[in-house]
């Protein structure tokens, strides 16, 4: 009404004479216990889907893009000692962690996290941040029907470079648009412009 007065309309309200209001309980995505990967995505070997039984798979997945295991990399017995490396960081996030509360973790850490879905057969951003730090790691968000599940992209470039190139060579990916580049100073003529944008599949 403001928008048709404003312009000259000299429309008047007489009286409402319906008015419906639908409420919904809002529940925010969170990741949750283990979710097997589909036979695909297990194929491009980019991937540590650490087999948790507990609501922690968000710190499980941190704690292996940090303390890299040389064998088995998927068992939580293989990060167990760093469990309590982030209690601090983590002391007003609840587990299951919340999409919505990765930037502050990463924030109290001091590192970037990057969070990609899987949508009809292809990677795409989710949450990717404009600056890349010393300590930076990229996470992949599942979904089915029960769960919501976190896992370690341990190769992003070999898990998304056949959905964006058929070029077998060495190639440079923006982690922004999942562009590729054939040589590094493109993807970073590229990315001067793309990190004022936000993250989108290309």
């Amino acid at each position: 009404m403001e928008e048709f007065e404003i312009r000259g309309s000299n429309w008047v309200l007489n009286k409402i004479l319906n008015l419906e209001i639908a409420l919904n309980r809002y529940n925010p995505l969170r990741g949750r216990s283990y979710t097997p990967l589909t036979q695909t995505l297990a194929n491009k070997k980019a991937i540590i889907n650490v087999k948790n039984r507990d609501n922690k798979c968000f710190l499980w997945s941190i704690l292996a893009a940090l303390h890299p295991a040389d064998k088995n990399p998927q068992r939580v017995s293989k990060y167990k000692q760093w469990e309590h490396e982030f209690d601090e960081a983590l002391s007003e996030i609840e587990f299951p962690v919340k999409l919505s509360n990765v930037s502050k973790f990463a924030k109290r850490t001091n590192m970037s996290i990057n969070i990609y879905c899987y949508n009809n057969g292809c990677i795409a951003p989710l949450e990717v941040t404009d600056k890349e730090k010393e300590k930076h790691v990229d996470l992949l968000y599942l979904k089915d029907n029960a769960h919501i599940h976190y896992c370690l992209i341990q190769n992003l470039s070999r898990l998304v470079k056949s959905q964006v190139t058929k070029y077998k060579k060495k190639t440079f990916l923006c982690r922004m648009c999942l562009n590729h580049f054939r040589s590094e100073e493109k993807l970073k003529n590229h990315k001067s412009y793309c990190g004022v944008h936000k993250s989108a599949r290309i």
